[in-house]
């Protein structure tokens, strides 16, 4: 029997690498060449580093639209930690974001909203 099939990867912020393996009516397993796809050079984004050192948050703006980005850092109840707003002013930069030198040391989330109101959540670790 033999085929086409297609399977698109929409979240694509990195270059990835993929491969195919196939079976056999008889169980035998086939495996095709790695192939190496790159991500798109526009693509926008902001990088968090999930692990929160000295009290500072490092964020990394790659083709992200100017503007002004809502960051709210929350505890695992949801529970508002700190708030911040952030200008960004052009493609590539970082920032860095302090956060009170009392807090606990453990798992929190990270809200980003974006210019158009976008919003991504992100997990952080406190050290």
């Amino acid at each position: 029997m033999s085929g086409n099939y297609t399977w698109m990867d929409t979240a694509l912020a990195t270059d990835n690498y993929y491969r195919i393996v196939s079976v056999g009516s008889d169980g035998q397993l086939q495996y095709s060449e790695i192939v190496e796809t790159k991500s798109n050079s526009n693509h926008s984004d902001i990088n968090i580093s999930n692990r929160v050192k000295d009290n500072l948050i490092s964020l990394q703006f790659n083709n992200a639209p100017a503007g002004i980005y809502n960051i709210r850092m929350m505890n695992t109840a949801g529970q508002t930690i700190q708030s911040n707003r952030v200008y960004h002013n052009n493609s590539n930069e970082s920032k860095m974001i302090s956060i009170k030198n009392n807090i606990a040391k453990g798992g929190y989330y990270l809200e980003v909203v974006k210019p158009d109101l976008t919003t991504n959540t992100y997990k952080l670790v406190v050290e």
